[in-house]
């Protein structure tokens, strides 16, 4: 059996490639699931107890742990939840990212709205308002910006 050198290094790279993508992929649902599985979340300085969360000044954990801690106590749904979860997740494992930077969630998912809806994603859009509406029925008062 004769293996040619192109053919092989093609096939092997093909398969580190899907390795590494299966990786990445495993890191981010592990980190998930110990994130939804937490019960001991609460909130930090992010937060203003019953006059809500600054989503527009987080860090990505931040805005898990808030997310995380809105759903447990019923203001958002487990879908709401995901999202702004998913967002701060990827935030969190992008290359270059501060970990301990704020972000600006809100403007986040407006940006992200935008882009769906200029690639005609409705449904993609209307999850990510649904997303942004939960954010914002939380946000504290003096933080609240309008859509425009």
């Amino acid at each position: 059996m004769q293996i040619q050198g192109a053919s092989f290094q093609a096939n092997r790279l093909q398969s580190y490639e899907a390795a590494r993508q299966k990786n990445e992929a495993s890191d981010f649902l592990t980190t998930q699931a110990q994130v939804m599985r937490s019960s001991d979340l609460k909130p930090q300085n992010h937060s203003t107890g019953a006059a809500g969360y600054d989503f527009s000044d987080m860090t990505p954990q931040q805005a898990l742990d808030a997310s995380q801690d809105l759903y447990q106590s019923g203001q958002i749904s487990l879908e709401d939840n995901l999202k702004i979860g998913m967002q701060a997740l990827l935030a969190l494992h992008s290359p270059g990212v501060n970990q301990n930077e704020t972000l600006d969630f809100v403007a986040l998912f407006r940006g992200g709205i935008e882009g769906a809806d200029s690639r005609g994603e409705s449904r993609h859009a209307g999850q990510l308002q649904s997303a942004l509406d939960a954010m914002l029925g939380n946000q504290k008062s003096s933080t609240l910006n309008t859509w425009s």
